[in-house]
């Protein structure tokens, strides 16, 4: 299954997008986990090229944004994105058009919020990995 990236410069908010991860993977026995937690642009950025697994990518909407995006696809483009934004308009500024999220989640985030996004890419990962022969 995949693991999970989150970039956010909000402290506190990190805490809570772990809590919700860390609570839907442990109601779903879905064996995945929060393997980096980052405010730093630039440590994001680094991280995210090197990561050649299909992951989830939980990404605050920010004017760094589409750099962070272009980053992550250089380790794998099939790696699902989340954008988390305070209204649609922030997404608006901050996308260009050739990102395609898997999904979008508006503060204040809740746990609901991640078990629907969460959810609808675990099923999509699973339904992908199943035509092609590999366990998910």
């Amino acid at each position: 299954m995949p693991d999970v990236y989150v970039y956010d410069p909000d402290i506190l908010r990190h805490v809570l997008t772990k809590k919700y991860c860390f609570k839907y993977f442990i109601q779903n026995n879905i064996h995945s986990e929060v393997k980096f937690i980052t405010d730093d642009t630039t440590e994001a950025k680094e991280v995210f090229s090197a990561v050649t697994e299909q992951s989830i990518f939980i990404l605050n909407c920010d004017e760094y944004t589409d750099e962070l995006i272009d980053s992550l696809k250089q380790g794998n483009p099939e790696s699902y994105i989340i954008i988390v934004a305070n209204d649609f308009n922030e997404i608006l500024r901050n996308m260009k058009s050739g990102h395609t999220p898997a999904g979008f989640i508006l503060r204040p985030m809740c746990q609901a919020d991640i078990n629907q996004t969460i959810g609808d890419i675990i099923s999509d990962y699973t339904a992908k990995n199943k035509r092609c022969g590999m366990a998910g």
